[in-house]
């Protein structure tokens, strides 16, 4: 604030994947604040950071997480990095969430030095009757021990930090999903926000 002397503003989202129903609508709702009141914001340099999607730090961060809790874990047969999902209909040039998400993902998996058929990536939380980029967690979750597939882990890159979406429905009710589909471990691996990286 001004009284502290403050004239630099740095807007970092939460997700570190571009979008816009999410940092696109947060990005215009600081623009509609500052028009408010412009005499207040004249002096402060404002800069907004699109995504760190593809940031070495986030990256490292993500894979030094998985790591340390894979530690006391069994091992599994695949790792699924889910992320939140988005209506296929948003998909186009102005949208580049679901290439972020793929491009997260295979730096991740190079990172830990996976092999293409250690991961994949899968898409949670849709709603509606839209078809939602895919493929689905759900689906995935109920296909996956048919496919020999018993024992997995889930990471969440798209989340910075831990919340319902991750610790319920990812932590819960996917996992209860898993085991009711012949699966046999299913363990979710927390978000960054409890590693010091």
């Amino acid at each position: 604030n001004i009284e502290n002397n403050f004239t630099d503003i740095t807007l970092l989202p939460m997700f570190p994947q571009y979008s816009t129903t999410t940092t696109l609508s947060i990005f215009d709702l600081v623009k509609k604040i500052i028009k408010k009141d412009k005499k207040f914001f004249s002096n402060i340099n404002i800069k907004a950071i699109k995504d760190f999607h593809d940031n070495n730090f986030y990256i490292k961060a993500c894979a030094s997480q998985i790591k340390s809790v894979q530690k006391y874990l069994s091992k599994p047969d695949k790792i699924l990095f889910s992320f939140h999902g988005i209506p296929e209909s948003y998909i186009n040039d102005d949208e580049p969430y679901q290439k972020e998400c793929l491009n997260t993902s295979l730096l991740l998996a190079q990172e830990l030095q996976l092999k293409r058929n250690k991961y994949e990536v899968v898409f949670q939380s849709r709603f509606g009757k839209a078809e939602w980029i895919k493929p689905y967690l759900s689906s995935r979750l109920k296909e996956l021990p048919q496919e020999g597939i018993k024992k997995i882990h889930v990471f969440c890159p798209g989340f910075s930090s831990d919340c319902l979406e991750t610790i319920d429905e990812i932590g819960r009710e996917s996992r209860e999903e898993f085991l009711e589909h012949g699966g046999e471990s299913f363990d979710f691996i927390p978000c960054l926000n409890s590693n010091e990286e």
